[in-house]
């Protein structure tokens, strides 16, 4: 939620009319000035610098996912050449 009020925010900053904003957004005037006044800029970074910070988690869980797939193959892999503690041919 707070990901598409920081959005609104932004497209009134771009210059998209406020009245044109609130009608595409079913709100009221009103809300629009309270989102305004309780979302300052600074937040609004907040918001993009913690998208940016999940993206950046998502990429890592992603890579060391497949690190962990790798390295659970190469373990399989040696295994079935050598006895690995009792688990030969796993």
């Amino acid at each position: 939620m707070v990901e598409q009020i920081a959005a609104v925010l932004k497209q009134a900053e771009m210059g998209i009319p406020v009245t044109e904003l609130i009608r595409q957004v079913g709100i009221s005037e009103q809300a629009f000035s309270r989102w305004k006044k309780h979302y300052t800029t600074r937040e609004v970074d907040q918001v993009r610098q913690r998208k940016q910070l999940q993206e950046e988690n998502a990429r890592l869980r992603r890579l060391g996912a497949k690190i962990e797939g790798g390295v659970s193959k190469a373990t399989r892999l040696f295994c079935r050449a050598m006895p690995c503690n009792g688990r030969a041919g796993e």
